[in-house]
């Protein structure tokens, strides 16, 4: 009598078992792709700040404004920061014609919005 009322007790454990796996492996390859979309978008940072830094170094930032080039031909006009001169006091002494820091910044949606290397002074 007992083995009558429990007879398709062990089918619906095994589909309620498949549900709760599922719904755990969506939810494990949910995450898994926004790992890999986070990933790229870091490289693409990455590879934008690269770029930035090297043009500072060895580029004339002031005359030339630099373009970061990414992936599929996508090419961003950057903007230069600190191409003049300013007065400063130290100490009570005026020092004049000091280099402001240079930098570049480029804004755009494919790294997030505005992206800014150097242009500060160091403390």
């Amino acid at each position: 009598m007992y083995a009558d009322k429990t007879r398709g007790s062990a089918i619906v454990e095994a589909l309620v078992s498949m549900i709760l796996v599922a719904i755990l492996l969506n939810g494990a390859g949910y995450l898994s792709s926004r790992a890999i979309a986070s990933h790229t978008d870091q490289q693409l940072l990455d590879m934008a700040i690269a770029q930035m830094r090297a043009s500072i170094s060895n580029d004339d930032i002031c005359a030339n404004a630099p373009t970061v080039v990414l992936p599929n031909n996508v090419i961003l006009t950057t903007t230069a920061q600190g191409c003049d001169e300013t007065t400063m006091t130290i100490a009570g002494h005026k020092i004049t014609n000091v280099p402001t820091p240079l930098g570049l910044s480029v804004d755009s949606d494919i790294l997030g919005g505005q992206v800014v290397v150097g242009g500060t002074w160091r403390n």
